[in-house]
């Protein structure tokens, strides 16, 4: 990155301020970008300013560029994102709020929902506000059709995650399957390349992804962040499976998660605060935490 670039960004952000904007930077987890969609509405009530948000990553740019209460999104590279991070004294100069840091900071994170709330200075109980999915123009029937899939009696699966990582077997995905297949149900995974032989997969980005996980009714996988999104801006059944007490990403949690020590009961811990149902309480939401492939399978198809 050339000086010329980063002292043009810094110029153009000045302008902004001038001309009655706020500008920030936003990064977060999925689940952090779909509390901070539904509660910004009285953030921007609060500031009474138009909303100009600087992102550089895809998937958070089409997210953030759907919602009706931010006024411009402008995505940059990653190596100039995290020089406007670094430079904090532009940042005090320019009032510029930086999502990057948010879990840096000492705030209540007994839910994700009011350390969100609290790092933006509104009300921890702040209700959640309309956020609609775009429409996206495809043929689904022909889509459905084509792979042979049951529109609304397909499960949409996600067996990876992020944060969490591998939250069961490969091996149990393709026991799902049978099972589902068994039951009437046909099957979708959300991967770029085929994992079980012959289960058809797709890949698209952010907000296709949604809708298509609409069209196929069911969202079975890892507690990964699309799993948020999915519990946030659809109203279809969903069901998260966390690892048990021994899966070393518990490790990564008590970094960015937990203040406090814990002693076990490690995803209980984690549904507390973070939680699809904690975060986004509807009918639909179902959370399991992994003991072996035969309960688990059981308590799936159970919740069908």
């Amino acid at each position: 990155m050339e000086e010329k670039e980063y002292a043009a960004i810094c110029q153009t952000i000045r302008e902004l301020i001038q001309n009655g904007y706020e500008v920030m930077l936003f990064h977060q987890g999925f689940g952090e970008t779909a509390i901070f969609l539904q509660v910004l509405y009285k953030y921007k009530e609060m500031r009474r300013k138009k909303l100009f948000v600087i992102t550089y990553v895809s998937s958070r740019t089409e997210l953030l560029k759907a919602s009706d209460v931010i006024d411009e999104v402008f995505e940059v590279p990653e190596e100039l994102y995290l020089a406007l991070c670094k430079d904090v004294p532009f940042r005090m100069e320019c009032d510029i709020k930086d999502f990057l840091t948010m879990h840096k900071y000492d705030l209540d994170r007994s839910t994700m929902k009011k350390e969100v709330c609290e790092y933006l200075g509104i009300s921890k109980d702040t209700p959640y506000g309309p956020y609609q999915i775009p429409v996206v123009d495809a043929n689904w029937e022909e889509y459905f059709a084509t792979k042979g899939l049951h529109k609304g009696k397909t499960v949409f699966l996600v067996p990876h995650a992020l944060f969490l990582g591998k939250v069961v077997d490969d091996s149990f995905w393709v026991k799902l399957v049978s099972r589902l297949k068994k039951a009437g149900y046909t099957a979708l995974f959300n991967l770029p390349q085929e994992s079980v032989p012959g289960v058809p997969f797709a890949y698209f980005d952010i907000i296709p992804s949604l809708r298509l996980a609409e069209k196929c009714g069911y969202v079975i996988g890892a507690r990964t962040g699309f799993m948020d999104l999915v519990a946030a801006f659809t109203s279809i059944p969903v069901q998260a499976i966390y690892p048990d007490d021994t899966h070393p990403s518990w490790e990564i949690c008590k970094e960015y998660t937990w203040t406090e020590p814990v002693e076990g009961d490690y995803a209980l811990k984690y549904m507390e605060s973070t939680g699809l149902h904690t975060l986004f309480d509807r009918p639909g939401i179902t959370e399991h935490v992994y003991t072996c492939d035969e309960d688990l399978l059981d308590s799936i198809m159970s919740h069908l």
